[in-house]
């Protein structure tokens, strides 16, 4: 692991540690989701794809060592059609890895129908949970890059 610096894109797990199938990077800039990807797909890496309790609970855990932040984008987006959750690579969603009353379908700050894309962060019991959110939220980013993390 390495120390987070403002602005940058910092490795903070190997393929072999994070639980995922490439490095887990992440970018420390607030973003809109949209410019997040289009930013990591640039740098040849993914937003991050969560498939099961573990690794969302190994890049909870990352994040609580490293970045100070309440929520990270990860891959997760609506369906062109609105109707299911899919992730940035084409794997399938698991739902129950949901927080409680989630998805709701209403941003943080309240406007409901806008939260389109999912950001993984912790409850008020400390558990790892995943939450939608809308385009418009400002938040860093996790990474997966299979080529090793992007210097900058």
């Amino acid at each position: 692991p390495t120390t987070v610096t403002n602005n940058q894109i910092v490795e903070t797990a190997s393929p072999s540690s994070s639980g995922v199938g490439c490095d887990l990077c992440f970018l420390s800039s607030p973003l809109p989701w949209d410019m997040a990807a289009m930013l990591a797909e640039s740098r040849n890496c993914n937003l991050a794809s969560i498939e099961t309790a573990q690794e969302q609970a190994k890049i909870v855990s990352v994040i609580e060592e490293q970045i100070l932040a309440t929520k990270y984008w990860t891959g997760g987006a609506k369906s062109a059609t609105g109707e299911e959750w899919i992730w940035m690579d084409g794997t399938a969603f698991s739902g129950d890895l949901w927080s409680v009353n989630q998805p709701s379908n209403s941003s943080e700050g309240g406007a409901v129908g806008e939260a389109q894309y999912i950001a993984i962060g912790k409850d008020s019991n400390g558990n790892a949970i995943l939450y939608d959110e809308a385009n418009s939220a400002a938040l860093p980013s996790a990474w997966e890059c299979c080529g090793g993390c992007p210097s900058s």
